[in-house]
């Protein structure tokens, strides 16, 4: 679908304008945690959304992280 992840990420930068600063927080902290992967070689990977969560926000808070 052309042009999906532009109007993705307009809407992204949409909804964080309109959150409470809390939940600000741990979407930016989701957003530097993860990477998209590409479908190319047909595979597909689900991860749970609650450890996802876990694994960004100890990303983030990790004090050796420079």
């Amino acid at each position: 679908m052309a042009g999906a992840e532009e109007a993705s990420l307009r809407a992204l930068t949409r909804i964080e304008q309109v959150l409470p600063s809390r939940l600000r927080h741990q979407v930016a902290a989701l957003k530097g945690a993860v990477v998209a992967m590409s479908p190319g070689n047909g595979s597909t990977v689900e991860v749970d959304g609650k450890d996802l969560a876990s694994v960004a926000f100890g990303v983030q808070s990790d004090p050796g992280d420079g």
